[in-house]
């Protein structure tokens, strides 16, 4: 199962790569070049008053859309016809009611309501000839779930609310996928405007700010763009080597985070930081090479650029705050399936120190986490999602899945997940408070 997951993973990741070509712009809207600062052990960067709040400016590339026109209920925006009666997601509820369901009720029946989990399919699998790819890359945030779906032989990015209980089709155009979303703001691998057929870019849209627009128009391969407050970071070649960037959206400064100094793979930001896996392959001859990550702090402007992590697997962890989550295999080698067993395992990249969160006898990888929730593909039950919660140091099955590949996220106490291999699509599993 491991195998098969990670080689997904690699064709996933090299289906969003490629040599692309310049952007094409649309009409009325201007795409510029951006300034990059080479950044290397010690990354200057301009500060701003504002990394918290959305840039009062239009930055190059970006173009305003009408929310009145373009919103959906869900967006968070309280615009055009949306009412309190049509729209409670939106606008709210009178005091003393709570909107569920895109219903008001009082609060009492909200919380009773909150209470209770339960599963529900927010969308079907599409139209696309392979299986694995029609529902794919699920992401949540605080006020979206989303993922990209394929319809008439094309992906397009998919928005649901969970305030409304609504999804719609975000994108109408060819060949956007791998969407990301924080808060109400979105970014995803764009192919819409472009000569190349193999080439993507990034896109970024605000659906309560009412901004959207291509955030580089460089010609080079780029991979899966991700987003956390003010800024994305995402990876692309250069000169034949993978790089990561840094993008500002408070200034519209980009930064080039590494120079070939390692072999970056997956890659993650939180908060104050910027992480990527990556392998130190200076060793003996014979020896495998070592297996680490790269962090770069986005305040001080400073490169760590390899701290060995024994065990990492460098396609499929997590990173929250200080930590970082990743199943580690119990032996280094194994001659049957059921020797094949993992733990779940976070390591503080301040203190340098790790901890064995899980136990049982079986193989788990590729772990997501959300404030005190860990989530993570499990060989029992022949396929599984479980959890483990920071906070009580309980671990429990979520849902049985079919035998194969998934892919899920978790955002507080609700868990996307798609099971490729299942006519179910797009499923959301809300636990109960």
């Amino acid at each position: 199962m491991k195998i098969f997951f990670v080689a997904f993973s690699i064709f996933i990741l090299l289906l969003a790569s490629g040599c692309v070509n310049e952007p094409v712009p649309q009409p009325n809207q201007t795409i510029q070049q951006n300034n990059t600062t080479n950044g290397n052990q010690n990354v200057q960067q301009n500060q701003t008053t504002q990394q918290n709040q959305t840039s009062t400016f239009m930055l190059p590339g970006f173009k305003r859309f009408d929310i009145n026109k373009s919103g959906f209920c869900g967006d968070t925006v309280c615009a055009g016809s949306e009412t309190q009666e049509s729209c409670c997601a939106d606008c709210g509820c009178a005091s003393g009611q709570k909107c569920w369901n895109n219903s008001c009720m009082a609060a009492s029946a909200y919380e009773q309501a909150s209470k209770t989990g339960y599963t529900i399919t927010i969308s079907g699998k599409g139209n696309f000839s392979a299986p694995m790819m029609t529902v794919a890359m699920p992401m949540i945030s605080e006020n979206f779930v989303t993922w990209h779906q394929f319809f008439d032989g094309s992906p397009h990015i998919m928005v649901y609310s969970p305030a409304s209980w609504k999804a719609v089709q975000l994108t109408s155009k060819s060949n956007q996928l791998s969407p990301y979303a924080y808060g109400s703001k979105l970014v995803w691998l764009d192919q819409s405007v472009m000569n190349d057929q193999n080439g993507m870019n990034i896109y970024y849209y605000d659906a309560r700010e009412g901004i959207e627009g291509f955030v580089t128009s460089r010609a080079s391969g780029k991979t899966v763009p991700k987003i956390d407050s003010n800024y994305i970071v995402w990876a692309e070649m250069v000169n034949n080597s993978k790089e990561i960037f840094l993008y500002d959206l408070a200034s519209g400064k980009e930064t080039q985070l590494t120079h070939g100094e390692s072999i970056p793979s997956t890659y993650y930001i939180s908060g104050n930081y910027v992480v990527w896996s990556t392998r130190d392959c200076n060793v003996p001859q014979g020896k495998p090479c070592k297996t680490g990550y790269a962090l770069y702090d986005i305040g001080a402007g400073k490169l760590e650029n390899f701290t060995e992590v024994k065990g990492l697997d460098t396609y499929c962890y997590d990173f929250q705050g200080n930590d970082l989550v990743y199943g580690a295999w119990e032996s280094d080698s194994f001659q049957s399936s059921a020797e094949m067993v993992s733990q779940i395992v976070m390591f503080n990249v301040n203190s340098k120190t790790e901890r064995t969160l899980t136990g049982s006898k079986s193989f788990k990888s590729c772990p997501r986490i959300s404030g005190n929730l860990i989530i993570w593909n499990d060989s029992r039950n022949n396929g599984s999602l479980y959890s483990y919660n920071l906070g009580t140091h309980e671990e429990s099955n979520l849902v049985n899945l079919t035998p194969g590949f998934y892919q899920y996220d978790v955002f507080g106490n609700t868990v996307a997940y798609v099971d490729s291999f299942s006519s179910s699509g797009m499923n959301l599993l809300v636990l109960g408070k």
